[in-house]
């Protein structure tokens, strides 16, 4: 089971949930369950992940749930009501940003039928139209989309390819390649921006699956070099997370790294020095 807490702007929390081959869920703060959506098993039809984001800039979250090979993606209110449905045959990964520094967030998705080594990317607005269609050439249809090197900027896409972590602009164009030993073009990535230092760049932190009990974290100093490595035991079947947590006003964070530990759950917390 995979969760997301969600903050309105009337302070009221939300919590959405999906499992993986099923369901989504959008649960209230007691846990009590506001809605469910899933596809028809016996059609071969499951939910493979949610994402949230205020696509009408309204002030209240809408949920993208998608169906990587059937379904493509379906766009559903908070009141549980589907808003629109936009067909993908092999959508490979989704994520919900602001990609075009408009002010509310897009639903920014790749194909995974990428066998001839491009990947396509497309960008849907609130009405389920697509008003931006990038062709990347890569292999990989896994992908963050961060502020990173520049966090005031319009975003940019990090892929992840064989043995380097690459950087491309919304237009295309390769940002930086990064050294990043033993990275490979498959499995999930998650990434961070993450300042250690008071008025620093910000550093890069990223956290690759490698394998159903193997993850990778990779972290990149502001210009670019890799300043730490680690391997890391998946245990359960829980995905592992990534976070940069504020610690106060000074505007240093907190790098923590979570994921599955026996009967409960284990918090690594890393540091510049500790990295040092």
């Amino acid at each position: 089971m995979v969760f997301q807490l969600l903050f309105s702007n009337s302070c009221k929390i939300e919590v959405i949930t999906y499992k993986l081959f099923e369901h989504a869920a959008l649960l209230d703060y007691n846990g009590k369950e506001m809605w469910r959506t899933a596809g028809a098993a016996d059609e071969g039809r499951h939910v493979d992940g949610v994402q949230s984001g205020d696509i009408d800039r309204d002030g209240k979250p809408e949920f993208a749930v998608y169906h990587r090979y059937r379904d493509g993606i379906m766009l559903i209110d908070e009141s549980g009501k589907t808003l629109w449905k936009h067909p993908v045959y092999a959508l490979g990964h989704l994520g919900m940003k602001d990609v075009r520094r408009n002010g509310k967030e897009e639903i920014f998705y790749s194909n995974s039928n990428n066998a001839n080594l491009l990947t396509v990317f497309r960008t849907l607005d609130a009405e389920g139209a697509i008003v931006d269609e990038l062709e990347i050439s890569t292999a990989s249809s896994e992908f963050v989309v961060i502020g990173w090197p520049v966090i005031e900027i319009r975003p940019n896409i990090l892929l992840t390819e064989e043995n380097e972590i690459r950087i491309v602009d919304m237009k295309g164009s390769t940002v930086v390649q990064l050294d990043a030993p033993g990275c490979r073009t498959f499995g999930k990535v998650k990434a961070v921006t993450v300042r250690f230092q008071k008025d620093e760049p910000a550093f890069l932190a990223v956290r690759k699956i490698l394998h159903p009990d193997l993850a990778v974290l990779f972290v990149f100093d502001a210009n670019g070099s890799l300043i730490y490595q680690s391997a890391q035991i998946i245990e359960g079947s829980m995905q592992p997370s990534l976070a940069a947590v504020p610690v106060d006003e000074t505007g240093i964070d907190r790098l923590l790294v979570g994921h599955r530990h026996g009967y409960g759950e284990r918090i690594i917390e890393y540091s510049l020095a500790q990295q040092n």
